[in-house]
C-alpha cells in the first residue's frame, strides 16, 4: 500500500523491549513469566543451568504439604523453540522407566489465544531420565512423546535440575501466534508411591486465568506503560489479525485508554507500539476489532470510541493501518453518536460488500429526544457527521479506491422526527398554531463563540481563563486567527480558519509554564506582520510536540 494516503497525524509513542533477564513480577493468582529471546545465541541443553538467570520461584502449593522440597523454573526462546529450565530440591525423586501419571514430573502450561476467540492449551509434562542411564522425555498431556523435543537432567546436591528444548512446530497453535500467551510452572512431587504435593508459579488451574507469559516485547510494553502508568498485565480487550502482512498475527490490544500493537513478527519482535485514545478508559471503547477493508491482505484496525464523560459524549469511528514502515495513521474517520442530558442519535456501523468492494457502512438508527427544532448541538465539519433522523439519508458507504476511503454510495430515507417532535402527514393540514420561524444563522462573531464552547466541552476546560490570548495570522489567508493556551494545550480558530467552523489544538509534552512576568496587556490580543508561510508554520507546531494536532468543528446556527 505504498500510496496510501496518511489521514490526520496520530501520536504514538514506541519503545524497544530490553534483552535484560529479569525475574518476573508477581501478580494476582500467581507470577507473570518472562520468557526472554537467546536468538542469536548459543543455548545448550545439556542440563546444566550456567547460562540461566532470571528464575521465578514455585511458590504456590495447589495441593499436599510439599515440605522441604522446592523447585524454581526460567523460560527462553528463539525463532525455533521454547527453552525450559527448572531446578528442583528434593531427595527422592521418584520415575520409572513408563513414565506416567504416578512419578514426578515438572508440568508447563501454555495457553495460546484463538484469532476468533477462544484458545489452546499445551500441557507439557517433562520426565526426567537417571543421569548416565536413561532418557528423559517430554510428553504432551502425559501421553505421546512431542516430536522433536529435547530433555537433559543432571544431579544436583539434593535434587536435580532439567533443561529441555520445545520446538514451536510441535505447538501448532504457535506457528502464529506468539504474543498474548499464559502460562504457568507446576511441579508434581511423590514419595512412597503418593502423591506428596503439587507447587507451581499459580494456583490458577487453566485458561486464560493463567497470568500471562510474556516475551521481551510484551515486557517491554509492561515497563514503558503498563507498570509506571498502574495498569494490570491482562488487557482489557485483545483481537489478533495480521496487520503487518508476514506470517505471524499481531495483537491489537486496550490497556485502560491505551490501544497497543504488539507481535512476534511486528519491528523484529522487539518493538511495540502504544497510543493514547484520550478516553477514561476501555469502557469508552465499545468495538475493536480487524478486517483487510483495502484488499492488501493487511488487517485495518477498527475501534469506536466515546470522548466526553459516561452519560453525555461524543463517538467516532476510526480505521487505522500501517504504513510500509509500520507505522500506523487513521485512514478513516467518521462521528457515529451524539449522545447528552437532552438526547441521543446514534448510527449504526457495519461492514458490507458494495460494488464488489468492502465498505464501511454508516445507517441512520436510534434517535431519541431532539428534533430537528431542538437540536442544537455542534456538527462535524472535518470529518463525516452523524447521520441526523431528519435530513433524509438512511445511510452512506465508503471504501479503499486505491489510494484513500471515499464515499461509494449513499441511500435516501424517509426523514422521521424524533419523540420529542411529531411529523404531520403528506398533504393534511398541520395541527395547532405554525411553528415559529427559523432561527437567523449566527454572526461571525456568534460562531466563533461557539467554536471556543466547543473546545471548552470537548476538552473538560470548564470556566477556566486561558493563560495567553492573542490574534495573529498562522493559516496564511487574509484573515487572522485566534490563538489560546489553556494548560498544555495550545488551541488555534478564527472566520478563516477551517472555513470558520472549526478549532485545532496540540498537546504541548512539557510541564504547563507559567505566565511569564509581564504586564497583563501583553497576555492580551496582539497581531502579527505579515502572513507567515503556511507551510512552515505548519512544520514549526508540529514540531513541538509528540502529540497529534486535534480538530474539531461546528456548523452554523441555520443547520443546527
Amino acid at each position: 500500500m505504498n500510496e496510501r494516503k496518511k489521514g490526520r497525524a496520530t501520536a504514538w509513542l514506541v519503545g524497544a523491549a530490553c534483552c535484560l533477564l529479569s525475574a518476573s513480577s508477581a501478580q494476582a493468582g500467581g507470577a507473570t513469566l518472562n520468557a526472554n529471546s537467546v536468538q542469536g545465541k548459543k543455548l545448550s541443553i545439556d542440563g546444566w543451568l550456567k547460562e540461566w538467570s532470571g528464575f521465578t520461584k514455585l511458590s504456590h502449593t495447589l495441593k499436599g504439604s510439599p515440605g522441604g522440597d522446592r523447585a524454581s523454573a526460567a523460560l527462553a526462546y528463539d525463532a525455533k523453540a521454547l527453552y525450559v529450565a527448572v531446578t528442583i530440591k528434593d531427595d527422592q525423586i521418584v520415575r520409572t522407566p513408563a513414565m506416567g501419571a504416578n512419578e514426578d514430573r515438572v508440568e508447563v502450561s501454555l495457553v495460546v489465544p484463538k484469532s476468533g476467540g477462544g484458545y489452546t492449551t499445551y500441557d507439557l509434562w517433562l520426565f526426567s531420565g537417571v543421569p548416565g542411564k536413561s532418557a528423559g522425555a517430554v510428553k504432551l498431556g502425559g501421553k505421546r512423546a512431542v516430536p522433536g523435543a529435547k530433555i537433559v537432567e543432571s544431579a544436583t546436591d539434593g535434587g536435580i535440575d532439567i533443561e529441555a528444548s520445545i520446538p514451536w512446530r510441535s505447538l501448532p497453535a504457535t506457528s502464529k501466534l506468539r504474543v498474548g500467551l499464559h502460562g504457568a510452572v507446576r511441579y508434581v512431587d511423590y514419595a512412597s508411591g503418593k502423591q506428596k504435593a503439587i507447587i507451581g508459579t499459580s494456583d490458577a488451574r487453566g485458561g486464560f486465568a493463567l497470568p500471562p507469559l510474556r516475551f521481551e516485547n510484551e515486557q517491554g510494553l509492561d515497563r514503558s506503560l503498563l507498570s509506571p502508568k498502574g495498569l494490570g498485565p491482562n488487557p482489557d480487550k485483545a483481537v489478533y489479525g495480521n496487520i503487518t502482512g508476514d506470517a505471524q498475527l499481531e495483537q491489537v490490544a486496550l490497556y485502560g485508554g491505551f490501544l497497543t500493537i504488539v507481535g512476534s513478527g511486528y519491528r523484529g519482535g522487539k518493538q511495540f507500539f502504544f497510543k493514547d485514545l484520550s478516553v477514561k478508559d476501555a469502557s469508552m471503547v465499545p468495538y475493536l476489532e480487524l478486517e483487510d477493508l483495502t484488499g492488501d491482505g493487511r488487517a485495518e484496525i477498527l475501534l469506536r470510541k466515546r470522548v466526553g464523560a459516561a452519560d453525555s459524549y461524543r463517538e467516532y469511528l476510526e480505521v487505522m493501518s500501517l504504513s510500509d514502515k509500520g507505522e500506523p495513521f487513521i485512514a478513516f474517520e467518521h462521528e457515529t453518536a451524539i449522545v447528552s442530558a437532552d438526547g441521543k442519535i446514534q448510527n449504526k456501523v457495519s461492514l458490507k460488500t458494495v460494488g464488489g468492494k468492502k465498505a464501511i457502512v454508516i445507517a441512520d438508527d436510534v434517535a431519541e429526544g431532539w428534533d430537528q427544532g431542538s437540536f442544537r448541538e455542534a456538527q462535524q465539519s472535518e470529518m463525516g457527521a452523524t447521520l441526523l433522523p431528519w435530513e433524509g439519508i438512511a445511510e452512506r458507504s465508503f471504501g479503499w479506491d486505491g489510494k484513500q476511503f471515499k464515499q461509494l454510495g449513499e441511500k435516501k430515507g424517509k426523514p422521521r422526527l424524533t419523540s420529542a417532535g411529531s411529523a404531520p402527514k403528506s398533504g393534511s393540514k398541520a395541527a395547532g398554531p405554525p411553528p415559529p420561524p427559523a432561527p437567523r444563522p449566527p454572526t461571525a462573531d456568534e460562531l466563533q463563540d461557539q467554536v471556543y464552547a466547543l473546545y471548552r466541552k470537548s476538552r473538560k476546560v470548564g470556566k477556566a481563563k486561558p493563560r495567553f490570548d492573542f490574534v495573529t495570522n498562522v493559516y496564511g489567508g487574509p484573515e487572522m486567527e485566534r490563538v489560546l493556551v489553556h494548560g498544555l494545550d495550545v488551541v488555534v480558530f478564527g472566520t478563516g480558519y477551517r472555513g470558520g467552523t472549526g478549532f485545532a489544538y496540540i498537546t504541548l509534552p512539557a510541564k504547563a509554564p507559567s505566565p511569564p512576568r509581564t504586564s497583563r496587556g501583553m497576555a492580551k490580543r496582539r497581531s502579527s506582520s505579515g502572513p507567515p508561510s503556511r507551510r512552515r508554520r505548519a512544520r514549526s507546531l508540529a514540531a513541538s510536540s509528540s502529540s497529534a494536532m486535534r480538530c474539531s468543528s461546528t456548523k452554523s446556527a441555520r443547520s443546527l
